[in-house]
């Protein structure tokens, strides 16, 4: 037993020799890390600040072009303006000079529409007499028809009392041919 407290007692003072290193051991880590960090936030702080200026060197190249397009876009916009009233100006004088023209070619085509409005109502008169015409020609044989339908009845009386006659009269029965 006593051995065993001997090998417990060195056993708990290794541990704490091994403590009192690894403590030292991580101190010494620690600041070393804690002077890299102390440094990279300097180099960080420097790369923030370079990005930041070079954000804002765009904005404001950006915010120039922005200016530059606009002035543009409002010179070209004043140019059109100023097109377009020229072309207005241009159309008026055209149409007020060319109004005799346009009521001679309106007339012109007003002329060419009843020409052509005639033409198509002696069409339609000529269509309607060859109408007229035909339903009377289908009247006419409708009539026929209905006058030899009419006959029938009395053709086919006529017919049997003809037929009584001859089954009196001796019957001549014809021989068939053979086709060979």
């Amino acid at each position: 037993m006593k051995e065993s407290k001997q090998t417990t007692h060195q056993l708990l003072a290794d541990f704490d020799a091994w403590l009192k290193d690894t403590a030292r051991d991580l101190k010494v880590m620690f600041a070393g890390v804690r002077d890299m960090l102390d440094k990279s936030e300097t180099a960080r702080m420097h790369d923030f600040k370079a990005m930041m200026e070079d954000i804002h060197g765009s904005i404001k190249s950006i915010q120039a072009r922005v200016k530059e397009v606009r002035g543009d876009a409002q010179d070209f916009l004043l140019q059109l303006d100023k097109e377009m009233k020229d072309l207005a100006n241009d159309l008026k004088d055209f149409l007020a000079k060319s109004e005799s023209a346009r009521k001679a070619d309106f007339k012109t085509v007003m002329e060419e529409i009843a020409a052509r409005i005639d033409v198509i109502k002696k069409e339609v008169a000529h269509v309607r007499r060859s109408a007229r015409e035909l339903l009377g020609d289908y009247k006419a044989e409708r009539k026929e028809a209905a006058a030899h339908w009419a006959s029938l009845p009395e053709r086919h009386t006529a017919s049997e009392e003809a037929v009584g006659e001859a089954s009196e009269a001796p019957q001549v029965h014809a021989k068939k041919k053979s086709h060979k």
